[in-house]
């Protein structure tokens, strides 16, 4: 099975547990220092752009808090994600599946 562009974002509209990993994935490319505070230091495609840093960072936080996204803050971080679906979540996606 090849997974595509559409696949991550069919995923990523269907299934909180593909956002929710996203998210997570995401925060956790960021550098320590871009984690710490919360935004974009660095031009190295990894992690979240200038735009993102803030609310991905703490969404991401608040999940790892063992915290729920409420459906309103789900929504945000499928918008967020999306953003990512032809770069970095569809390179995780297929390492991880092993497909290209």
């Amino acid at each position: 099975m090849a997974i595509t562009v559409e696949t991550i974002k069919n995923a990523l509209v269907t299934s909180n547990q593909a956002v929710v990993k996203g998210i997570l994935y995401l925060h956790s490319q960021q550098t320590a220092d871009e984690q710490e505070s919360k935004d974009t230091a660095y031009k190295n495609h990894r992690g979240f752009k200038v735009s993102h840093a803030k609310r991905g960072s703490e969404l991401a936080e608040k999940i790892m808090a063992g915290e729920s996204l409420s459906m309103a803050e789900l929504c945000e971080a499928s918008a967020i994600c999306m953003e990512y679906a032809n770069t970095q979540l569809l390179d995780l996606a297929r390492r991880v599946h092993g497909c290209n």
